[in-house]
């Protein structure tokens, strides 16, 4: 009897094996290379080592350098080195200023003897210079004789510190004319006329060129011109302008 097999009895006959298929070739003959693995692998075996690493590192503790006590001790002189000479600078400067003498509260007062420098002046003036006796609490802080002057007005000069911290200054000359006075008060426009002493004085009031306020007295004495001018009140300017009579009357 004629064996049937399985396939016969289904009617159908067992699939072939699959064969390679032939190689693409070009129109050249030479063979076409296929494209290689899909990117989406090529990219999973990086981030899979990397995740590899990153797991194997994170079990592994950061390394902490310990210092020894002598190492401490080295990175910590230079430090202290620098606060001991700053100490020690500052312990000098005040040193320093301890040492240094105090500025005397008193305003300086020179030593000016306004009755000998007159006495010089007397010698080359045409004129008895005048050195008026203003009293107690009056600081002489210059006295002189201005002689061979460009503008060709030779003049006896005195300054007075007065008791309430002002100025008066004293010109006397036996050359004056209008414009050497203006020169010699800033041009202060006159805003009075007094009497002190039996002498009428123009007075003068105004800023000088530095701006300042000052005023000015100008009268005729013995046949010379008198100019007070500073930065005093005006009841020390009539006491100046008294004792200016009187020593006129004094030398006359």
């Amino acid at each position: 009897m004629t064996e049937i097999d399985d396939s016969s009895r289904t009617g159908s006959s067992a699939a072939p094996a699959p064969t390679d298929p032939a190689p693409r070739r070009t129109p050249e003959g030479r063979p076409v290379q296929t494209a290689g693995p899909e990117p989406e692998a090529q990219e999973a075996q990086p981030q899979q080592a990397g995740q590899d690493r990153g797991s194997g590192a994170d079990q592994e503790p950061p390394v902490v350098p310990q210092l020894t006590q002598k190492q401490a001790k080295r990175v910590n002189a230079p430090a202290r080195a620098m606060v001991l000479s700053m100490v020690v600078l500052i312990a000098i400067v005040l040193v320093f200023f301890f040492l240094q003498p105090r500025p005397d509260a008193q305003t300086y007062r020179p030593d000016v003897d306004v009755q000998r420098e007159a006495g010089y002046a007397a010698d080359v003036a045409d004129f008895d210079p005048l050195v008026p006796d203003l009293g107690e609490g009056w600081s002489p802080n210059y006295a002189r004789w201005e002689g061979q002057q460009s503008d060709g007005v030779d003049s006896w000069d005195a300054g007075w510190v007065t008791p309430r911290g002002g100025f008066i200054g004293l010109i006397q000359t036996d050359q004056a004319n209008p414009t050497w006075t203006l020169e010699q008060i800033d041009s202060l426009p006159q805003a009075d006329t007094v009497e002190a002493g039996g002498i009428e004085w123009e007075v003068h009031f105004g800023e000088d060129d530095d701006d300042e306020q000052r005023t000015a007295w100008i009268g005729e004495v013995e046949g010379t011109t008198v100019i007070l001018q500073g930065t005093a009140s005006d009841s020390e300017f009539d006491h100046a302008a008294q004792a200016v009579a009187d020593a006129a009357d004094d030398s006359a």
